[in-house]
């Protein structure tokens, strides 16, 4: 339709510990037509990455977890498969981050923020 946001076909890993947050973020996701796969933590998500054999396009992580953060998710999830761009989620601002990053989405994550940045990373 005329003025609506693109659609989405990509395969999307979403990590985020907070169960909340995660289910928001994964319904809005697929709502956009994204194929969407969704861990609460790191190891989660590398269970999740050795099952795909299809291309994972884009992983969206939460920065600060307990255990395995962000960065080290998609360090570990770079040793299975090079496929895929990162995205990640803070609600700290860029100076507190460990590694201040240019692809960064601040949470409170909006539909239309998200379905911007998201196609900002798989264009």
């Amino acid at each position: 339709a005329p003025g609506a946001p693109p659609r989405g076909t990509e395969t999307v890993l979403v990590v985020e510990d907070e169960d909340r947050v995660r289910r928001v973020v994964v319904h809005m996701l697929e709502s956009m037509g994204y194929h969407v796969f969704a861990a609460a933590n790191g190891p989660e998500a590398l269970d999740i990455a050795r099952g795909l054999e299809d291309p994972l396009h884009l992983v969206l992580t939460d920065v600060v977890m307990p255990g395995m953060d962000g960065p080290e998710t998609v360090s570990q999830l770079r040793r299975l498969r090079d496929d895929f761009r990162s995205l990640y989620k803070s609600g700290y601002s860029y100076a507190d981050l460990p590694e201040p990053s240019h692809d960064v989405l601040p949470k409170t994550i909006t539909q239309q923020k998200l379905c911007q940045r998201v196609l900002e990373m798989l264009t």
